[in-house]
């Protein structure tokens, strides 16, 4: 699949020339650690309904178009050992 940049928007195109239009979602996990197993745990169920969403209803709709839906994961930050603030970046 081919990457076209149009402005501030990037467009995913198919080996067919066809637009395939993207929603992509981000979570904060903590996949290593004192809460690794929470952090997997959750990591399942995220790609469960990311699978059931784009398989069985074809993406996310918004007005009368379909996005498919992708989640960026990121490891969760923590802060003198304790899971940081919703937004805190990785630094102490």
């Amino acid at each position: 699949m081919q990457q076209r940049n149009r402005g501030a928007r990037r467009l995913a195109v198919d080996g067919f020339g066809r637009v395939r239009r993207t929603a992509r979602l981000g979570a904060a996990l903590s996949e290593t650690g004192k809460y690794s197993v929470e952090g997997k745990d959750s990591r399942q169920g995220y790609d469960t309904w990311l699978t059931c969403v784009n398989e069985t209803y074809g993406g996310i709709r918004v007005g009368d178009q379909r996005y498919r839906a992708e989640i960026v994961y990121y490891e969760a930050p923590r802060i003198g050992g304790r899971p940081g603030p919703c937004g805190a970046g990785p630094w102490p």
